[in-house]
């Protein structure tokens, strides 16, 4: 379930996190796009130049890219892994996270398959699209929640490294074994109007030079 206790620092994360604060914990090591917790499984690749912080509000993993300032960049495409969440069912995950979407300003779902949510906001008056994954554990009533997200006006930009990232999610690095987790999609129903769907995959590496933070899902990791 959902811990509602984190609501209220969510606001502190937007401001530290998506303007390039120094919130979380970064442990002593270099990521250099690669994220592993053999332990729980969890595992993704995402462009070497993101930042990768640990355990940050309630939030299992937050991945940033950088904010190219000399571009006027105003927000920082991200990703936020929260989990792992229990849920008897895909079904009852969705309207959980759902439930805590539609209390971000001017909500706006969208037509998506049904691990996936697709949904307009706003936040501090700017126009933003989420694209959160559904990701089951095997073998357990458990999910992790992935959560992209983007200016509105940038994410058709943006969306081919957010599905090559979803593609990576619980696969170790150089090699292509059962993935420890069930992937989700790894395209949908375009998110923005006259969006293409995004089926060819940029190398990871490559990263988009866009980016300010994203209200994610207030969530917390089921006591193991």
């Amino acid at each position: 379930m959902f811990n509602r206790r984190h609501l209220a620092p969510l606001a502190l994360l937007l401001t530290l996190f998506g303007c390039g604060g120094s919130t979380g914990t970064m442990k002593a090591k270099e990521y250099k796009g690669h994220f592993e917790d053999a332990k729980q499984g969890l595992i993704f690749q995402c462009p070497t130049s993101w930042d990768i912080r640990e355990n940050v509000e309630g939030h299992r993993v937050i991945a940033r890219s950088p904010l190219d300032k000399a571009k006027g960049d105003k927000f920082q495409e991200n990703l936020i892994v929260s989990g792992p969440l229990a849920a008897a069912s895909l079904d009852e995950m969705r309207a959980q996270a759902e439930a805590e979407f539609k209390k971000l300003d001017h909500y706006q779902s969208l037509p998506a398959p049904s691990d996936i949510l697709d949904f307009d906001y706003q936040f501090n008056g700017q126009d933003l699209h989420g694209r959160a994954y559904l990701s089951k554990l095997k073998d357990k009533n458990e999910y992790w929640l992935l959560q992209f997200t983007d200016a509105k006006a940038d994410f058709p930009a943006h969306e081919a490294t957010f599905v090559e990232i979803v593609a990576t999610f619980g696969v170790p690095a150089g090699s292509s074994p059962t993935p420890v987790i069930n992937p989700p999609a790894a395209t949908v129903t375009p998110a923005v109007s006259a969006t293409p769907a995004a089926t060819a995959t940029p190398v990871v590496s490559a990263t988009p030079a866009l980016a300010t933070p994203t209200p994610a899902p207030a969530v917390s990791a089921t006591p193991k």
